[in-house]
């Protein structure tokens, strides 16, 4: 049974850095075509706009990314019940809880600019 929930929080934690890079990759190839042809035409607002919007879907890949890590650790301290992985997972969550918490801040202040701009 250990092997399996463990072979199971492997199998997530592969999942969220395919998340990862293909938040990433997907941010790449959709906003620099943007951002060049901003850059050539001299408009600095649009490249504000490029920029603005690629940091935005980078933020919320990183907590999509962070939220599939934080299961697969649920699930791997299940797996090896000793006090050393519960302080592991406990310190863990308390870290990427607090990376969640100021990305959603910078999300939000990212997307009440949009809307002020709008």
């Amino acid at each position: 049974m250990s092997q399996l929930l463990t072979g199971i929080a492997l199998t997530i934690e592969y999942i969220a850095v395919f998340v990862l890079v293909a938040g990433f990759c997907t941010i790449i190839f959709i906003n620099i075509p943007k951002g060049y042809s901003a850059y050539k035409n001299n408009s600095s607002n649009d490249l504000y706009t490029v920029i603005r919007e690629m940091r935005l879907h980078l933020g919320q890949t990183l907590l999509l990314g962070l939220e599939i890590l934080i299961v697969s650790e649920v699930i791997f301290s299940v797996s090896h019940r000793t006090l050393e992985e519960v302080s592991i997972l406990g310190l863990t969550v308390l870290v990427r809880v607090g990376l969640s918490f100021f990305l959603n801040l910078e999300l939000d202040h990212i997307n009440s600019a949009k809307k002020y701009e709008s």
